[in-house]
């Protein structure tokens, strides 16, 4: 495993954030949701990024999941879930510890999908 400089990780956040942007050119507002807080501060980062490098309107909110057990507990947002309706989500995560928000972003993917969102819209 390579361990990236601060200009590497610059340059890597830099490129994800256009990669947002070109994803979801069409769409008016981009709902960052980061995952737990090491999710949610990275989604800060990519915020502070992507108004940096265009005018849409941002918006961040905290995904709360149990990646300890993340199938069987419910996923909580900081936001209300109406919102999210027939919006563009980017679900923001490390992946400096286990990967197990893999699994996590599979509940969180069925429990947006329940509350009226489109199952993997937002990959």
């Amino acid at each position: 495993m390579d361990i990236l400089d601060n200009i590497q990780i610059k340059s890597k956040i830099k490129r994800m954030a256009y990669q947002v942007i070109e994803s979801n050119f069409d769409n008016d507002i981009i709902y960052l949701l980061g995952i737990n807080n090491n999710g949610y501060n990275f989604a800060k980062i990519l915020e502070k990024k992507l108004k940096s490098i265009s005018d849409k309107k941002i918006k961040i909110a905290r995904l709360t999941i149990k990646t300890k057990n993340p199938i069987e507990e419910e996923v909580k947002l900081d936001i209300k879930k109406n919102e999210l309706n027939n919006q563009s989500l980017v679900i923001v995560d490390d992946v400096a510890n286990t990967g197990s928000s893999i699994l996590c972003h599979e509940s969180a993917d069925g429990y947006i999908a329940s509350k009226g969102g489109n199952r993997g819209a937002y990959r």
